[in-house]
């Protein structure tokens, strides 16, 4: 038996109409691993099933995890230990850093030679420089590309 042209174009017509009503899943995948308490366009309020980098939060959530910084700066004290509530900021909330008392500044550190043993000024003692890299890492500085300078 040979379906008629009219009668194809109908039944393709139906099935377009009957899967529009599915409801379509608002939650993506990488959000069904962490209990979501609220979205918006700008956050995402999540608790953590599992321990979590900020990195790969950032991976799961941002696409990309250079982007942790963006979930460290609203996490200040985190541990991302199961059971954490974290925030997820989806949007640069002030991408000028610019504030009432003054503006952001990036400090540009440059080195030209390490040694045990320097005799020029240009010339670190690599003593000096691991002490001056456990300071930024104390005191929470991030290290950027000249690219992601550039970016900003």
């Amino acid at each position: 038996m040979k379906t008629s042209p009219v009668l194809k174009t109908i039944i393709l017509m139906a099935i377009i109409c009957l899967s529009s009503c599915v409801p379509k899943e608002t939650i993506v995948p990488e959000e069904r691993d962490m209990p979501i308490t609220f979205k918006s366009d700008k956050y995402i309020i999540c608790t953590l099933t599992k321990n979590m980098s900020p990195a790969l939060l950032a991976e799961k959530f941002l696409g990309d995890e250079k982007k942790l910084w963006m979930i460290e700066d609203a996490n200040k004290d985190a541990l991302y230990h199961t059971g954490e509530t974290i925030v997820i900021p989806l949007m640069i909330e002030n991408k000028a850093g610019l504030y009432k008392n003054g503006y952001q500044t990036v400090p540009i550190l440059c080195y030209h030679k390490f040694s045990k043993n320097c005799s020029s000024q240009y010339c670190m003692p690599e003593d000096v420089f691991a002490s001056q890299m456990k300071y930024l890492k104390d005191n929470h500085y991030r290290v950027i590309t000249m690219k992601m300078l550039l970016e900003y």
